[in-house]
């Protein structure tokens, strides 16, 4: 049996796939679209895990003892192929989907299908993107594509047309909390997380465990230092302390609750803070806001991309910046 249930959210999605699957009109293409931290790869891997098990009862789950499970486990199964961004590169260049279609191509070895995993599929550049669409067009009998996609209007349209597209969505904000109290003890941080979270349960349970709120705590205070005119140098050798990423996107997060409340907008998501914000919110025009936020998107890029950029010069520039934005 497969480790992990079925998540409570995702159970009305895979009725409809296992009723696909029993009419044998499972789409050659699948896109499972929607905000992060709602397992919408964990979806497509226990999907492909069940349709490659040789030994699968029509359960839910794949067996997990078989062959072909045994070289899903040891991530060796031929008929299992994953597109995603290499080499410290934000993007899925055309080499790539190049040789995953002469692999697509072949017969399958085992015998239950092939499957091709692409995540996220909104980093395919043009190129690599036409090259797949070429594939979508014509696709190999037996071959299956799950593109996963938190922002699928990044994708070209004509991908998205080649596939059968499922929304995910968060649940309801009491089915939300059930589910987190069912995996941990309840905190009273887990409603403030989930806010934040725009309502997505595992993104809750990555912010515990990456010390959102503590981040979170850092940052403010970083803002009101250097309101108070306090060195952007200074405050850079402290925030540095943290992982660049998580600054960056704590900041992001709560310059567009600025740039909400500048407008007038109560459906802020850091509303346990909304004291802290709200000065830093006033006399600042919505621009400024957004300057620093393209800088702090570079930012975010540069990391991503693996390049390696110096931490504390990275944080001196978004701490310049942001004294700027606030004076």
């Amino acid at each position: 049996m497969a480790a992990s249930a079925l998540l409570p959210w995702h159970v009305e999605h895979w009725q409809r796939i296992q009723a696909q699957v029993a009419a044998n009109r499972l789409p050659h293409a699948l896109l499972f679209a929607g905000p992060t931290g709602l397992g919408k790869r964990l979806f497509a891997n226990r999907l492909m895990d069940l349709r490659l098990c040789a030994d699968n009862d029509g359960s839910v789950d794949a067996c997990g003892v078989c062959a072909n499970c045994l070289l899903r486990k040891a991530e060796t199964h031929p008929d299992r192929f994953e597109l995603m961004p290499e080499d410290g590169s934000d993007q899925i260049k055309i080499d790539q989907v190049r040789t995953m279609v002469d692999w697509a191509y072949q017969t399958a070895q085992r015998g239950k299908g092939k499957y091709v995993l692409i995540a996220p599929a909104e980093v395919l550049n043009i190129q690599s993107a036409n090259a797949l669409l070429k594939c979508l067009e014509e696709p190999p009998s037996g071959t299956h594509f799950v593109l996963i996609a938190d922002t699928p209007g990044q994708l070209i349209p004509t991908i998205r047309s080649r596939c059968s597209t499922m929304f995910f969505r968060p649940p309801p904000t009491d089915a939300a909390m059930s589910w987190l109290e069912s995996q941990t003890e309840y905190q009273p941080e887990h409603e403030v997380l989930l806010k934040i979270a725009g309502g997505a349960p595992l993104a809750v349970e990555a912010m515990i465990n990456a010390g959102y709120l503590e981040t979170r705590a850092c940052v403010l205070n970083l803002f009101s230092v250097l309101r108070d005119g306090g060195s952007p140098v200074s405050a850079a050798s402290v925030v540095v302390k943290q992982m660049p990423e998580t600054v960056i996107g704590i900041m992001v997060s709560l310059i567009l609750d600025l740039v909400r409340l500048v407008r007038g907008d109560i459906e802020i998501r850091h509303v346990d803070v909304t004291s802290d914000l709200a000065p830093l919110s006033r006399g600042i025009p919505e621009a400024q806001w957004f300057l620093l936020l393209d800088y702090l998107i570079e930012c975010r890029a540069l990391l991503a991309s693996g390049a390696n950029p110096n931490a504390q010069l990275m944080m001196e520039g978004i701490c310049t910046r942001t004294a700027e934005a606030l004076a």
